[in-house]
């Protein structure tokens, strides 16, 4: 990538991990800087519940494949996708029955 990944969007970001070829290894730190993570706490989570394939090379070295990284992306379907509807606010009623009961 030519920007700092920081500034990139995730279009860029998607694209540059589309060109890799999918067997290329990536750490977990650079999976999640090409995943637009923070940190890597997530793909951890993700590979202790089996939903991204990673294999250990020692005690501390944790690989995954670009392959891998776009499937468990793919996997996660469009982000900030709707979520339901709101709750209704709450009646005077109902907040003084809550206050009640407590």
């Amino acid at each position: 990538m030519e920007k700092d990944e920081a500034q990139a969007s995730p279009e860029e970001r998607r694209r540059f991990l589309e060109q890799l070829p999918p067997a290329t290894p990536l750490a977990l730190l650079r999976a999640a800087q090409l995943a637009g993570y923070r940190s890597a706490t997530t793909l951890r989570t993700a590979a202790q519940n089996g939903r991204l394939q990673v294999s250990r090379h020692g005690p501390r070295v944790v690989l995954t494949t670009a392959g891998d990284l776009l499937a468990y992306l793919d996997s996660l379907g469009p982000r900030g996708a709707e979520r339901g509807e709101a709750r209704p606010p709450r009646t005077a009623v109902e907040k003084k029955k809550k206050e009640t009961t407590q």
